[in-house]
């Protein structure tokens, strides 16, 4: 993403939060079904490192474990840290809907089918954005 479009999420974001309705949801949501969670890549099935190619762009890493307090307040933040230093905020959630997602961030979702699948998720992905480090979001 570029700055300007960067400013076209500062431009939409509002002070309303959303109302959830995942509970209305979800018996009808197959996402939420235990078996759906493990997305990991099989050893020795790794895409060309070329398909990743990153332009000048460095990305941040950041992690949502719980429901954020204020999505909006938390998607200006991030906006405004990628419009001005030009960088890529990824956010890495251990939770279903983090709520970023209506801004247009990328969200990576953690596995939740044990704690060694979801480090070795947040390994790979690490490694795959080039992030030495999380930013937890609160």
């Amino acid at each position: 993403m570029n700055t300007n479009e960067y400013a076209v999420i500062l431009s939409t974001l509002s002070g309303r939060q959303p109302q959830s309705i995942d509970s209305l949801l979800a018996p009808f949501d197959n996402r939420l079904a235990p078996e759906a969670g493990n997305c990991l890549a099989s050893e020795g099935m790794a895409p060309s490192e070329s398909l990743f190619a990153q332009d000048t762009q460095l990305a941040i890493a950041f992690m949502v474990s719980k429901p954020l307090e204020n999505i909006n307040a938390t998607a200006l933040k991030l906006a405004s840290i990628a419009a001005e230093k030009n960088t890529i905020p990824v956010i890495f959630s251990k939770i279903d809907y983090c709520g970023l997602e209506q801004a247009g961030f990328r969200i990576e979702r953690i596995s939740n089918m044990g704690d060694e699948e979801a480090n070795l998720q947040i390994e790979q992905l690490q490694n795959l954005w080039g992030t030495p480090f999380i930013i937890e979001l609160q």
